[in-house]
């Protein structure tokens, strides 16, 4: 809404209303400001990538602890199979190994809304992780976000200024 006597204008009408001096004074200015969040960006993007990078490595280890689980499971149920038991008794176990899943997933979609697949388990743990280490290293993603829509925005501001 628009007060009486308050004229909106583009800021290329504002900078064609400016005198030479005033204009020049105005554009290096807007060029610190630029180059002040170009900087800040820069520096906030680099530890974000780092915090990022290490969020992706997390579930590496779960894949990886959750494949020496399974080989185990294996391991156990050959032995028991063949050397100490029956078959018999094992399929029973391995009946309920199996069904048990089943219950595990129904029970993470009803709890995430999400199906259980590898995919979304990773996805899960590296966002989890990720706003661990941001809270960690007291790494801000709004403020991060807040900079880089800044720096966009007189980006953009500079370039519609000199055409």
């Amino acid at each position: 809404m628009l007060r009486r006597g308050v004229v909106r204008c583009s800021s290329v009408a504002a900078s064609a209303l400016l005198n030479g001096a005033n204009y020049t004074a105005y554009q290096a200015k807007q060029a610190r400001a630029l180059a002040d969040t170009t900087a800040r960006y820069t520096e906030l993007n680099t530890t974000k990538q780092q915090l990022d990078e290490q969020a992706q490595k997390y579930p590496d280890r779960h894949a990886w602890g959750i494949f020496a689980y399974l080989v185990a499971q294996n391991a156990v149920l050959f032995q028991w199979t063949y050397y100490q038991f029956d078959w018999n008794l094992v399929e029973p176990i391995t009946y309920l190994l199996g069904y048990s899943v089943t219950w595990l997933c129904t029970l993470v979609y009803f709890a995430f809304g999400k199906e259980f697949t590898y995919d979304s388990l990773r996805e899960h743990l590296t966002s989890r992780r990720r706003d661990a280490l941001y809270a960690a290293s007291d790494f801000d993603i709004r403020k991060f976000r807040a900079v880089e829509a800044r720096r966009a925005r007189l980006a953009a501001q500079q370039e519609r200024e000199k055409e």
